[in-house]
């Protein structure tokens, strides 16, 4: 038959009437087109009638001119020509239907070597059903590509055009050659106030695929609180410095220290070329030749003329991950080293937020207040949760009451602080700020402690006026001695006896209740759950069985005065 072609799949096979055409031009897409070491894909298609354009799709890698100059190696690179389904917005597509594509692939690998007029053949099929499955893309993969061509020589069906695409992929992963005696030449930096960080920035290096940032701090105080002369300092990057790998070529270092002197250097890191893991170092900009040196002649240095927070007593903890990406907090401890407040910020948000803990008259953590954001600095801040009266809430708005078991816990104010973030009082009411709920003046956790000056919690009260303590909703807890009957219920007769161990019985704000059995080196030896069933849980369908015990043998007699009739 004249016009007709049969052609074959590497997937499927099947027969149709193959309409005759020229070559194809495509709309070419190629992304990224600067010359950058690292991961790309490029990619050239045509949808719809451009498949009958009549010339010729074609691709190329734009960096292989510098990889044929020895400027770059491939870690991999390879090809696809791919026919797959376009599935559009709005664009109703039949129910069921095949398609295939006849094509001629020439490709042309990193060694020099011309592979040409490969026929190939790709198929493709749709289903709209939920539950049915569909080959949605076929491919014909080339190692080692970096200069592609596809001829469209017929496809099975021209009514499908606009629900079809014919393309091609190239992936490259590729990698500058480094010199290892490269180095950045130059360095600044530069205040950034706002955020209380120093900015420093330096030239990109050839090759380099990451780079390395060190640098230390070193106090400047005599022995009378006064300025050392810069020519009697030293620095040194052996001993107590920090260093970050990052991409780019600047970097924000958080300028919480006391005074004194930052000083830092950078160095370029590339890549192995037969050991893609293996990194190579370049020179460090700003090294020296003897470690220790003195910062009078060290040209990478800035003065910090005011400490940071210099009438309190403060530590900070940077927590770092990759790419120099890192937390920073600051907690704040008054003269007897009791911590009162923490402030955290995230380096890459630029936002920072602080919690207070407020203790009772004993000097036991009573609350513990929510995170509230408080700007863009990591600074103390004053009377940041305040009571009714518009004081510092303290140990009087909740430690007042001589039976200590029965104290209430007073609202905050709303006018500042977490209370005032947690309330309908927050000005921010944009996006999801719009949905934070309200604590009703208890945006903390409140703890209440047992009168008998052993420092145990006796029941812990959690965000909003519905939990706190005495609300019916907190969390209650038991210290007991369990009975001998119940000991031995459980282990038998040679669990010992019952004065060598302990029963917590925690109840939680369900009213569900967790019993835990400790020994005498403090080691659980048996957990329980004793409670009602809740409405929405099903019953574990177990009967309890009735224990009975003398409770009273630990109890005396006393006969002292009026209290004959009395047990103690």
């Amino acid at each position: 038959m004249a016009g007709i072609n049969k052609i074959q799949s590497a997937k499927n096979r099947m027969q149709g009437v193959m309409h005759p055409i020229f070559k194809v031009l495509g709309f070419m897409l190629l992304l990224p087109l600067l010359a950058q070491a690292g991961n790309h894909k490029y990619i050239t298609d045509t949808t719809g009638l451009g498949i009958l354009s009549g010339d010729t799709l074609t691709i190329t890698d734009p960096q292989f001119s510098l990889f044929a100059n020895d400027s770059i190696f491939y870690k991999s690179i390879f090809g696809r020509v791919f026919l797959e389904v376009v599935e559009r917005d709005g664009t109703q597509m039949d129910s069921s239907w095949e398609f295939m594509a006849n094509l001629i692939v020439s490709y042309r690998d990193t060694s020099g070597q011309l592979y040409s007029n490969i026929p190939i053949s790709l198929s493709i099929n749709y289903n709209d059903e939920e539950t049915t499955r569909y080959l949605r893309k076929d491919v014909f993969e080339m190692l080692g590509a970096y200069d592609i061509s596809v001829i469209v020589t017929g496809v099975s069906d021209t009514s499908l055009l606009s629900q079809v695409r014919v393309g091609i992929e190239l992936f490259s992963d590729n990698y500058y050659v480094f010199n290892a005696n490269s180095q950045v030449s130059f360095l600044t930096e530069q205040w950034i106030y706002a955020y209380n960080e120093l900015n420093i920035n330096w030239a990109p290096v050839f090759g380099a695929e990451m780079y390395d940032l060190e640098w230390a701090w070193v106090d400047d105080y005599e022995k009378d609180g006064t300025s050392l002369n810069l020519n009697n300092l030293k620095g040194s990057f052996k001993n107590n410095a920090s260093r970050v790998k990052i991409s780019g070529t600047s970097y924000q270092l958080p300028v919480i220290y006391d005074r004194g002197y930052i000083y830092y250097r950078v160095r370029p890191v590339g890549v192995e070329a037969n050991n893609f893991a293996q990194p190579v170092q370049g020179k460090w900009k700003g090294s020296t030749n003897n470690d220790p040196f003195l910062l009078s002649i060290y040209q990478y240095k800035t003065k910090i003329d005011t400490g940071h927070d210099v009438s309190l007593n403060w530590r900070r903890t940077s927590i770092y991950a990759e790419y120099g990406f890192r937390n920073d907090e600051v907690r704040y401890f008054d003269g007897l080293l009791m911590n009162r407040q923490n402030v955290v910020s995230n380096a890459t948000d630029k936002l920072a937020s602080a919690s207070e803990v407020i203790y009772d008259y004993q000097g036991r953590p009573a609350v513990n207040t929510s995170p509230v954001p408080v700007g863009n600095r990591i600074v103390f801040h004053e009377n940041l949760n305040k009571n009714q009266s518009g004081s510092s809430y303290s140990a009087f708005d909740f430690d007042r009451n001589v039976n200590y078991g029965n104290s209430s816990f007073s609202p905050m104010n709303n006018t500042s602080g977490a209370s005032k973030y947690y309330s309908p009082s927050n000005s921010s009411q944009q996006a999801h700020d719009g949905f934070i709920p309200d604590a009703e003046g208890y945006p903390f956790t409140a703890t209440q402690y047992t009168a008998d000056n052993s420092g145990r919690a006796s029941s812990i009260g959690n965000i909003g006026a519905k939990f706190q303590p005495g609300s019916g909703h907190e969390t209650i807890i038991f210290y007991v001695k369990p009975l001998q009957e119940e000991l031995d219920r459980l282990f038998g007769n040679e669990v010992g006896f019952a004065n060598h161990y302990s029963k917590t019985i925690v109840k939680d704000p369900n009213g569900v209740s967790s019993i835990t059995y400790t020994n005498q080196a403090g080691k659980t030896v048996a957990t329980a759950i004793s409670g009602v069933t809740p409405s929405n849980l099903h019953s574990l369908g177990i009967t309890p069985d009735t224990l009975k015990a003398n409770v009273m043998n630990n109890n005396h007699w006393n006969t002292n005065g009026n209290q004959a009739n009395s047990y103690q």
